[in-house]
């Protein structure tokens, strides 16, 4: 079956016992690092535990996009259509609950892209919302209520499981 004289390390190094080593060597090498790449890929696109309000102008327009990470403290807001604000008047941002109390989180910033501080985490202040509001308030005023409609508002939710 075997050559005459050959010896056990000679029929390993002959071309197809070498070549499968070579493959094997080669299949032990790349699989890995591809699965870890798809690993790594499918994380990047999954989105972080965050809560997100969507909010719409008063005519229904797409208006604001909210969002905190779910433990975090920082409120990002992208504003997607611009309500004209007068001056001396701020955007001042409303949590309602599903029983429809509604609570003051603060002033937001002016602006297409800002954020904004929280005194306590997402997780606390979001919890019980079902709704993000946004009124017109006057400056440097912390209301118990609205003083007039909102100019946005919009469902709040949670991204996670």
């Amino acid at each position: 079956m075997h050559a005459k004289g050959q010896s056990w390390w000679q029929r390993w190094l002959a071309p197809v016992p070498a070549g499968a080593l070579a493959m094997g060597l080669v299949v032990g090498a790349v699989v890995p690092a591809l699965w870890q790449a798809e690993m790594a890929r499918q994380a990047d696109t999954e989105l972080p535990a965050s809560y997100v309000g969507v909010l719409a102008t008063a005519l229904g327009q797409p208006g604001l996009v909210i969002s905190s990470l779910r433990h975090g403290k920082v409120v990002d807001i992208k504003q997607v259509t611009p309500v004209p604000v007068p001056p001396g008047q701020v955007l001042y941002l409303w949590r309602i609950d599903k029983a429809g109390v509604v609570t003051g989180l603060g002033p937001l910033p002016n602006g297409k892209w800002t954020h904004m501080t929280l005194s306590e985490p997402a997780e606390k202040t979001f919890f019980s919302a079902v709704e993000l509001a946004v009124s017109l308030e006057p400056a440097g005023t912390q209301p118990k209520t609205p003083s007039q409609a909102f100019v946005y508002r919009g469902l709040c939710g949670k991204l996670w499981h």
